[in-house]
C-alpha cells in the first residue's frame, strides 16, 4: 500500500495522509493531514524507528511499516475494539511465504476456496480466480472488521477459523433496500439492494483529528452520525478541495460516501465515507437520488468544529 516511488501523484498522497493520520494516532505527529512527506513526517518516522530499535534514517521503508502497522495494532486497533466490546486480539503480519497465512500475491486452491466462502457470505473479494488480490485484501480486511478480529487483511488461522461460522452482527434495521448502513465502530458498511441481499464493504470515516482546509481554516475530520437521504450523486470523479471524490454519494451538505483508491484499516478521512473505487462502482448503481443512508456508531472528534471533507 505504501509503494510511493511507483505510485501516481495522487496516490502518494493519499498514502501519505493514511500514514500521517496513523502516526497521529500513535502520539508521534502533530502536523495537518496533508499528504506532504516533510520534515514533520519524517521526524515523526525518526521517533517511531528509534522506540523500535531500527536506525533513526525517517525514511518509510519495509521494517519502518512492519512496526508501524505492529504498534498501530496494538496501541489503536486493540484498545478501540476492546472499548466496543469486540475481541482484541492483535497479531503481527506474517512472513512472506508463511505456508498457514494466505495474503497479497497467493495463488491456489485455497485462495479460491477462501474467496467464494467470503462472495456466499456477502463480501466482494473479486472475481473467484484463486489469486489474492486487492479485492481480496478488502474482503479480508471487511470482515476481520465484521467479526472483531486484527485487521491485517490476511487470512491467517483466525480468520480461516471464523469464516466457516462467523457471529458478528449484521445491519441494525430490517427496513427493505436499497439502502446503506455505515458501522463507525467496526468500519463497514451495509449495502442493502432492493432485492434484500447483504453486502458488506470495508469503510474509512472521519479520524477526528484537526486538518486545515483549503481556504486556511481548521476543521475537524467529523463524520455526522444520523439518518440521511442521497440528495445528489456523480457518475465520475469530482474533484473537490481536499482530493478527488470517486462516484460521490452525497448525503448531508457537502458528505459523500465515495470511492478512493486506498481504503485503510482505521478512521482516516476528513469527514467523508471512504470506500474502494471497485466498491463504489458497485454501489452507485444500486442507491438511488433518495436512497438512505444510516450512520451510527462513536463518530470521533467534535461536530461543533466539523464541515464536509474528504
Amino acid at each position: 500500500m505504501f509503494a510511493l516511488a511507483d505510485a501516481s501523484p495522487e496516490a502518494k498522497e493519499d498514502a501519505v495522509k493514511a500514514l500521517q493520520t496513523e502516526l497521529v494516532e500513535l502520539g508521534l505527529y502533530e502536523g495537518g493531514i496533508d499528504g506532504d512527506f516533510g520534515p514533520a513526517t519524517t521526524t515523526a518516522l525518526s521517533a517511531l524507528q528509534k522506540e523500535a530499535g531500527l536506525p533513526s534514517t525517517g525514511d518509510f521503508d519495509a521494517a519502518t511499516f512492519s512496526a508501524l502497522q505492529q504498534r498501530y495494532l496494538a496501541k489503536v486497533v486493540g484498545p478501540k475494539q476492546a472499548a466496543a466490546g469486540a475481541d482484541a486480539t492483535t497479531t503481527t503480519t506474517a512472513p512472506a511465504g508463511d505456508p498457514n497465512v494466505l495474503q497479497s500475491g497467493d495463488e491456489g486452491p485455497k485462495v479460491l476456496a477462501l474467496q467464494q466462502r467470503l462472495a456466499q457470505l456477502g463480501y466482494r473479494p473479486g472475481s473467484p480466480d484463486g489469486r489474492y488480490g486487492p479485492g481480496t485484501e478488502s474482503a479480508v480486511l471487511a470482515f476481520q472488521k465484521h467479526e472483531g478480529l486484527s485487521r491485517d487483511s490476511e487470512a491467517g488461522a483466525e480468520v480461516l477459523s471464523r469464516i466457516q461460522a462467523p457471529s458478528g452482527a449484521g445491519p441494525r434495521s430490517s427496513a427493505p433496500g436499497p439502502r446503506i448502513e455505515v458501522d463507525l465502530d467496526r468500519q463497514i458498511a451495509f449495502v442493502i439492494a432492493g432485492s434484500g441481499t447483504v453486502t458488506t464493504v470495508n469503510v474509512s470515516t472521519g479520524s477526528g483529528k484537526q486538518y486545515t482546509d483549503s481556504d486556511g481554516n481548521t476543521a475537524v475530520a467529523y463524520t455526522p452520525v444520523g439518518d440521511f437521504t442521497v440528495y445528489e450523486k456523480d457518475d465520475g470523479p469530482v474533484v473537490a478541495p481536499l482530493g478527488t471524490l470517486y462516484k460521490p454519494l452525497y448525503f448531508k451538505e457537502g458528505w459523500a460516501m465515495h470511492g478512493l483508491s486506498s481504503v485503510p484499516a482505521y478512521p482516516a478521512s476528513h469527514g467523508c465515507v471512504r470506500v474502494s473505487d471497485d466498491d463504489q462502482d458497485f454501489i452507485f448503481p444500486l442507491i438511488p437520488v433518495g436512497g438512505a443512508i444510516r450512520i451510527y456508531g462513536t463518530a470521533l472528534g467534535n461536530p461543533d468544529q466539523a464541515s464536509p471533507g474528504f
